[in-house]
């Protein structure tokens, strides 16, 4: 009854002033109707509107409202996952026989919504990620990508569309369908979540028979076949150079300054790459946005037959002066090395071998570790904030550790490791407790260990006080750098501060001599006086609110059990 566009129109332009022409109102008004008779709620407007809001919120002009768009990046999610239930509910709602046939014919009453199409997603995604950036991702590193509210919810969006497996769906479904309040469940006496029809009950599995079970788990993995390659189809699509998605993400995770943020980005990167099974699939995707001008380049060193050094240069010689034109000519180099070492990083968390490539082949053609050693000198500290992850990333990965060997003889991790800001110093602290814990001499020498433990403790302290520059805590990042010459073993990747200062204690807790410390109270020399023992900081982690959720969790129970 005209309730979608009056709604619409207001979102778009506010609400309708007086003195505007009633023939304009009716215009407009007639076009929504009209837009709004073709679907229910039409994508294609919701993306629109974003797009007009981010345009509104360019440097020059703050008009934009983030706030509409977030709601509009909301309504795309509850499209999404509405259609998603309904061809859950569609394809499971036949029964099965007990020969293990399905039954044909059933027909399935459910509200029919439109499937969001690809274009809509895109566009509201891009827009997003470029907010306050005037909508161009060829600008120089001058320029902050301000509100992070924006690509937040366009991450969310993209979790959403991309779901490759049914236990995806199912959360987002949960969360879409979860009541708003205790209130309303109570009332309702339910627990607001959507039924899963491919899940079988405990009771259901006992009461079918063998064959029925067997056709339904046929059944589901098929399902899960379709919806795998419906979400290699939508990263395809996102991730392409000619829509532009990827890059807008790399352009947001270097043009901004929340870091959190930026990590948020690069393992949402790293989830889509990872998605892709083929590493080829991965390294065609990535090519151009690393700068390479062969991703066939490096084969040689998985001792790959099917290509040969003569075909790696055939007239992509030509193609690499195109491609550097075109991507180079409108940017700021820094911003182009930004982006691609954010590439890299987010490559080594979602698909370690091909980041590994990337790190040594694929980088600006073989020049990836000079083009890092540029970002920890630029004395930018998104750039430095982005080499820190990259450093902690590779050596978590046994294919690029030897990388990062040059790195920490040189003392090139220096500079991150007494920046002020906190997040580039973890990561750098973290690649350089992960190289000296992979040494032989770290364990034989106690003074190594404990300079190790001091870092520990710091990066426990990082979120609540920061480091003072002046202060005896510098000695032992020094003597960490200058400990760590050798090759580390492999470890995961974090994604706090804390969480690495719990990563590496666990491995130091195994020592005797620092178990006796911890017990005993222990504080790095030149600790502020009321700062808490070491002992006492693991405790009030661990007391935290919802920190048995948290990622260090595990860590955690690990320590207090070696402490046991």
């Amino acid at each position: 009854r005209g309730g979608v566009p009056l709604l619409l129109q207001i979102a778009r332009r506010g609400i309708v002033s007086q003195s505007d022409s009633k023939k304009q109102q009716q215009q407009q008004q007639q076009s929504d109707i009209d837009s709004c008779r073709r679907d229910s709620l039409p994508p294609s407007v919701l993306a629109q509107i974003v797009e007009e809001e981010a345009s509104s919120s360019s440097n020059n002009s703050k008009e934009g409202s983030v706030d509409i768009s977030v709601a509009a990046m909301a309504l795309l999610i509850r499209l999404i996952v509405h259609w998603d239930n309904r061809e859950a509910t569609r394809y499971f709602a036949s029964k099965i026989k007990e020969d293990g046939t399905v039954e044909d014919n059933v027909v399935v009453r459910a509200i029919d919504v439109p499937e969001v199409d690809a274009s809509s997603v895109c566009r509201v995604a891009i827009a997003a990620f470029l907010w306050g950036s005037n909508g161009n991702a060829t600008t120089t590193t001058t320029t902050t990508i301000g509100d992070s509210r924006a690509p937040r919810a366009a991450l969310d969006l993209l979790s959403a569309w991309t779901a490759s497996d049914l236990e995806a769906l199912d959360a987002a479904s949960d969360a879409c369908y979860a009541p708003s309040s205790s209130s309303s469940s109570s009332a309702s006496g339910s627990s607001g979540k959507k039924q899963s029809y491919h899940k079988l009950r405990p009771e259901e599995t006992r009461n079918m028979k063998p064959r029925q079970v067997a056709a339904h788990r046929k059944r589901e993995h098929e399902y899960k076949l379709n919806t795998m390659k419906r979400a290699l189809q939508h990263i395809h699509t996102f991730c392409s150079e000619e829509t532009g998605g990827l890059d807008a993400m790399l352009t947001c995770a270097a043009k901004t300054d929340d870091h959190r943020l930026r990590r948020e980005l690069g393992l949402q990167i790293g989830r889509l790459v990872s998605v892709i099974e083929e590493s080829d699939d991965v390294k065609k995707l990535v090519t151009k946005a690393l700068g390479c001008s062969n991703w066939k380049i490096g084969h040689e060193d998985d001792n790959d037959a099917g290509a040969t050094p003569l075909s790696t240069l055939t007239i992509e010689e030509l193609d690499e002066e195109k491609d550097d034109d075109n991507s180079v000519g409108n940017e700021d180099e820094l911003l182009v090395q930004m982006k691609r070492g954010q590439l890299t990083a987010s490559l080594l968390l979602g698909k370690s071998d091909v980041g590994a490539w990337a790190l040594k082949h694929g980088w600006s053609d073989e020049n990836g570790v000079d083009e890092l050693k540029q970002l920890i000198f630029s004395n930018d500290s998104r750039a430095m904030s982005i080499a820190s992850e990259l450093v902690s990333a590779a050596s978590s990965v046994e294919k690029s550790r030897p990388l990062l060997a040059t790195l920490v003889q040189e003392g090139t991790l220096e500079d991150l490791l007494i920046h002020p800001n906190a997040d580039v110093r973890s990561g750098a602290a973290s690649c350089a407790a992960k190289i000296g814990l992979a040494s032989k001499a770290l364990s034989e020498d106690d003074g190594e260990v404990m300079a190790l433990f001091d870092i520990a403790i710091e990066l426990l302290f990082e979120e609540d006080e920061g480091i003072n520059e002046g202060d005896g805590k510098s000695n032992s990042k020094q003597k960490a750098l200058e400990i760590s010459k050798s090759l580390p073993r492999s470890v995961s990747s974090e994604s706090t501060s804390m969480d690495r200062g719990i990563e590496v204690m666990t491995y130091i807790v195994s020592k005797t001599f620092v178990k006796e410390k911890i017990v005993a109270g222990y504080k790095p020399a030149g600790s502020p006086p009321d700062r808490k023992s070491a002992l006492e900081r693991i405790v009030e982690i661990g007391c935290a609110p919802n920190s048995g959720d948290a990622q260090m969790a595990f860590g955690l129970a690990g320590i207090f059990n070696l402490l046991a």
